[in-house]
């Protein structure tokens, strides 16, 4: 009589690490998160260093740009386990969205000017009147009338260094053929929503003055950036958020002669320690051209008049044009002290992204150059 020895069996846990590792990572991200939680061999293999690189390399979500040699395992987890669940919570793309408006929520106009503060006030409006819209009331309210037209107007908000959301309204207005400004002013919300409760500046401009394109906020300063199309001709107007302060850039010289003369667009970013600027040049027929400028914001040393802010270095970019830029403001994306990372998606001859740094403009890719203009 012969006894027939069942086949044995193994376990996945005696598997060779090299196959559950690679077991794993056909898993989706939000499963990992659980898997953590299985047995220790699991939380050991998924506390691996290379494990979680190659996952946020090669994933296919939206998620901040990385993995860096500075990035920690921990930020990597983190980063990915939140992007996959916007991503999972996110709702479904299409490409011809329909805007859903309440039964009894009419919008009066086409609004040029338009803002959502908080997820829940959308500021519109156009040259003669901005309305405030509660999305929770169909009634609108007035927010702001200029004194006869606004050639502009835009809202801003921020977090500020104590965690507090700070909101601004910056208006660009024209009594008759001549007299122009622009103003900002700060704005508050209050059980009934946002509401305008000062102005902090009004500044007068000139009849050669292009007009505002676009209003850029940090954790610290606001920009006003002017339209183009020439160089450095009409610089952006600058305010501390807390103090409300003046500043003025100024550049030297020796690169004002290196400016192509040509049209172009620019961009301002206010970090934390720096403010930058990134402009864009046509010029024919060398085609795209850009250079990225840095002013460290420093103390005011005299509160009765603006502080000139001097660039302290530069990049010039060959045939590529900056169309979009990212700044990370995590500490654990970068382990060295007072640094901001900078990331822009540059298009024209070659498409490709670049990382800076904002102390250094240092970013180690080929036609790059940094030049010190200090002094």
């Amino acid at each position: 009589m012969h006894l027939r020895v069942p086949p044995s069996r193994t376990h996945i846990s005696n598997l060779p690490v090299e196959i559950l590792l690679m077991i794993m990572g056909f898993l989706p991200i939000l499963d990992l998160v659980s898997s953590f939680k299985v047995c220790k061999l699991f939380n050991h293999l998924l506390s691996d260093d290379l494990f979680w690189r190659s996952q946020y390399r090669n994933a296919s979500i939206l998620r901040p740009p990385g993995p860096f040699r500075d990035q920690t395992t921990a930020f990597l987890q983190d980063a990915l386990v939140s992007s996959a669940r916007v991503a999972q919570n996110w709702p479904p793309y299409t490409k011809s969205p329909t805007p859903r408006i309440g039964e009894n929520f009419e919008m009066f106009h086409a609004f040029p000017f338009s803002k959502l503060l908080a997820g829940r006030w959308l500021i519109a409006g156009d040259k003669q009147l901005i309305w405030c819209y509660d999305l929770n009331n169909p009634i609108p309210r007035v927010f702001y009338q200029p004194h006869l037209v606004a050639n502009f107007f835009q809202c801003v908000s921020t977090t500020n260094d104590k965690g507090e959301l700070v909101i601004f309204a910056v208006s660009e207005t024209q009594v008759g053929n001549s007299q122009r400004g622009i103003n900002i002013y700060k704005v508050a919300i209050k059980s009934n929503g946002p509401e305008i409760t000062s102005r902090i500046l009004r500044q007068d401009v000139s009849d050669n003055y292009s007009g505002a394109s676009d209003v850029t906020i940090g954790p610290h300063f606001l920009a006003v950036v002017p339209k183009g199309p020439y160089f450095i001709e009409i610089l952006p107007i600058i305010i501390d958020i807390t103090t409300f302060q003046r500043y003025d850039i100024s550049l030297p010289q020796s690169l004002l002669h290196k400016v192509p003369p040509a049209s172009h667009i620019s961009t301002f970013i206010p970090t934390t320690s720096y403010l930058l600027a990134l402009y864009t040049f046509w010029t024919q027929p060398n085609g795209l051209h850009s250079l990225v400028l840095a002013w460290p914001l420093k103390p005011r040393s005299s509160p009765d008049r603006p502080q000139a802010l001097q660039a302290s270095h530069s990049t010039w970019v060959q045939d590529l044009g900056i169309t979009s830029v990212t700044v990370l403001r995590d500490d654990r994306i970068n382990s060295q002290p007072k640094t901001t990372p900078i990331h822009d998606n540059s298009q024209a001859y070659a498409g490709r992204t670049r990382h800076y740094d904002a102390r250094t403009l240092e970013c180690g890719a080929s036609g790059f150059s940094r030049t010190n203009l200090a002094g």
